[in-house]
């Protein structure tokens, strides 16, 4: 098994994604003590097989429709695009596959813009906000940290297509303030 993400006392805690590498089945979402607890989404190799609230590494709320899971899609949404889980693909051909609050982006999804370039982690009221991680599809390069109004703000590292670190440190504003 694989995890990236935060941890609180040596345990999971707070956004990370688990990914157990015999089955290829990913659990990306929200930790308390270890366990899944907050919106969560699992998904097997590209499929999302499960979204929902989860208390204590148990689903309390299912939130994936049969909209969702019949590939049912109603005004460029499969799902709930409004207080749910959902896809929605944007008019530039942007896509974002996560939950939704008011019609805005919350809590945890994925974003790919058409240019190639993603992002993966926690988004409150539409803005990327928390721990996630950004993929630079042109260069094949990544950010792994945390981000506040859209932005690299906190601690965080770059790394390059191979996985090697390019730097790490502390971030302001979207640019490296302090390498350690």
């Amino acid at each position: 098994a694989y995890y990236e993400g935060t941890f609180k006392n040596g345990l999971r805690d707070g956004y990370g994604y688990y990914k157990w590498v015999k089955t290829g089945q990913n659990y990306i979402g929200l930790w308390k003590e270890g366990l899944q607890h907050g919106y969560g989404y699992y998904s097997n190799n590209g499929i999302v097989t499960q979204a929902g609230y989860y208390e204590k590494g148990k689903q309390i709320q299912n939130m994936l429709t049969q909209n969702y899971i019949n590939k049912i899609l109603k005004d460029n949404c499969l799902g709930d695009c409004i207080n749910g889980f959902g896809s929605l693909k944007y008019s530039n051909n942007d896509m974002y596959t996560g939950f939704f609050k008011n019609g805005e982006k919350n809590y945890v999804g994925g974003y790919l813009w058409a240019n190639g370039n993603g992002y993966t982690g926690e988004y409150y009221n539409g803005i990327r906000n928390g721990e996630g991680e950004e993929f630079y599809g042109s260069v094949e390069t990544t950010y792994h940290g945390t981000f506040v109004n859209g932005q690299r703000q906190g601690n965080g590292a770059y790394f390059n297509k191979s996985g090697d670190l390019l730097n790490k440190g502390y971030w302001e504003n979207g640019e490296l303030k302090t390498s350690y």
